[in-house]
């Protein structure tokens, strides 16, 4: 337990950290039709009107949420050096904690959820605006050699593309030993490990939305194909269980695209 982690792993719009928003926001209702269809997918018994309102209540909602994180977060690095290097060292342990998201296949019981860790990108993006600013004033202290010398994050197990494990541990410690230790300055800390949420954290989150889409995508074909069918009492009532968890299916893809699909937040990672 940490003091932090509460406050990014249980307050989130993504349905992974609460359940309840999905069937909240995005109830099964009488009215619309589910030819009704926004952004590829049907939005089942739903009016196409209030799902709009409702993703637009739920990118509001996220903002406060953000703002509130990140005072938190800058009043603890604004305490003091040791206090910041400690508010880095935090997220950098996220990091490490969650090395198995980066792979194809993840076991996601067994990693951290992906609200979690759109909370987590959401803020280091609002800690790097005032160095990542139009012009660029400030990109020179960023240092490039970052990744050669932090011992931030474990990289020795990392699949590479161009070299093997043992090649890559003499290559860096041949660099560590011809040049003199560096302290890293804020500035990199935080740029490489906003990258590192990015890879980590909405990269994995985009590869199981796309499959998750995908299987989304089947179950409405196979239910569509069905009810063209002439069923029997007990096909029937397994329609009526594909129909109920496909609408569940939607509601939980509806508030996934709230947050993913925010033209805001996809401009800010950019």
């Amino acid at each position: 337990m940490t003091l932090l982690g509460p406050f990014f792993s249980r307050t989130s719009i993504f349905p992974d950290i609460d359940a309840s928003i999905s069937q909240t926001y995005f109830p099964t209702t009488s009215q619309g039709t589910s030819a009704s269809n926004i952004q590829g997918l049907g939005v089942g018994n739903r009016n196409t009107g209030d799902v709009k309102s409702s993703i637009s209540a739920l990118r509001v909602m996220e903002v406060s949420i953000t703002n509130i994180q990140y005072e938190i977060v800058m009043s603890i690095i604004k305490a003091g050096s040791e206090q910041r290097d400690e508010v880095i060292k935090y997220f950098a342990d996220v990091i490490n904690a969650n090395i198995s998201r980066g792979k194809m296949q993840v076991e996601r019981r067994e990693v951290s959820t992906d609200g979690f860790f759109f909370n987590i990108l959401r803020v280091l993006l609002r800690l790097c605006d005032p160095f990542l600013d139009p012009q660029f004033r400030k990109l020179h202290l960023i240092d490039p050699h970052y990744l050669k010398h932090t011992k931030r994050f474990d990289f020795s197990e990392h699949t590479r593309l161009n070299d093997d494990v043992a090649s890559a541990k003499a290559y860096f410690e041949e660099y560590s030993a011809s040049n003199a230790a560096t302290v890293p300055n804020f500035i990199s800390d935080v740029f490489y490990v906003t990258l590192a949420a990015h890879h980590y954290g909405v990269i994995s989150t985009m590869r199981f939305y796309g499959s998750f889409v995908k299987d989304a995508e089947e179950l409405k074909n196979h239910v569509a194909r069905m009810m063209g069918e002439a069923l029997d009492p007990m096909r029937e009532q397994m329609l009526k269980r594909f129909q109920s968890q496909l609408d569940t299916v939607i509601s939980h893809k509806l508030a996934m695209d709230a947050a993913l699909l925010d033209p805001v937040v996809i401009a800010h990672s950019l």
